[in-house]
């Protein structure tokens, strides 16, 4: 089983997930829910002002590739259908989600909008709600593990270029990066690199001296994350796996 921090809001500076996500990531965590079950999750299904705020498992998204995808009245099984009690951060989560309005079959979790639209359809603007998508889900997720695996994967490529010289060839100057390599790469650019780099803690100006007052730099060590090395992560399914885990902490039995 899989075990993740719990925090209100992702760490500054971090791999997390775009922040668009957090409140998804948080209810998934903090329920248990399915994919489909957060996907699928109405407006009238929410009860946040009861004494202990619940939320009531009923109609679930399914995604069946070339067979289609859509809403069903319930889980797969009978037993999932099922009243989930929500710590306070889940019901901050889910406060942040509900849809304007009061319509009681709007969906509360819902996609960030932008991209084109279906079937030559009028482009979707960022922001708008659009029915959640497993496999938008799905690449934030991967791209977050990626992320925390190796830093240096979201850079643009001559910021990678950059850092690949001074992984092999140690701390350099700026215009001996900007000779390295088959191609030389402008000054101005290199500094761009550098700065990007600088604000990834990937490197950093390694010392000062008379000749170069911006001094040399370094690439910084990386500290890898045990925890990748330890399970083998998924998907957002891995979240479900978590609460499992911390269900049975608390002595209550599976069923």
């Amino acid at each position: 089983m899989v075990r993740w921090s719990w925090s209100p809001a992702p760490p500054a500076g971090s791999a997390e997930r775009p922040l668009f996500w957090w409140d998804h990531v948080l209810c998934l965590l903090g329920t248990g829910l399915r994919f489909g079950e957060l996907a699928g999750l109405r407006r009238r299904r929410v009860h946040l002002d009861r004494p202990m705020p619940v939320l009531e498992v009923g109609s679930t998204r399914y995604q069946t590739g070339r067979f289609g995808s859509g809403f069903k009245p319930r889980p797969k099984s009978g037993s999932g259908i099922r009243p989930v009690p929500l710590a306070p951060l889940v019901v901050e989560a889910i406060r942040r989600r509900l849809p304007p309005g009061n319509d009681p079959d709007e969906l509360v979790f819902t996609g960030p909008g932008g991209g084109p639209g279906q079937r030559g359809g009028p482009s979707v603007p960022r922001g708008a709600r659009t029915v959640l998508s497993r496999h938008n889900l799905h690449r934030t997720y991967q791209g977050a593990v990626t992320k925390l695996a190796d830093p240096a994967v979201p850079l643009r490529p001559t910021a990678r270029r950059i850092l690949l010289i001074l992984r092999d060839g140690g701390p350099q100057h700026t215009d001996q990066l900007a000779a390295a390599g088959r191609r030389p790469i402008r000054p101005a650019t290199v500094a761009a690199a550098l700065g990007e780099l600088h604000a990834a803690g990937l490197a950093a100006v390694h010392d000062h001296d008379q000749d170069e007052p911006t001094g040399r730099w370094a690439a910084l060590p990386v500290a890898r994350y045990p925890l990748l090395d330890a399970v083998d992560l998924h998907g957002a399914h891995d979240f479900r796996h978590t609460y499992a885990t911390w269900l049975e902490d608390a002595g209550i039995l599976p069923r």
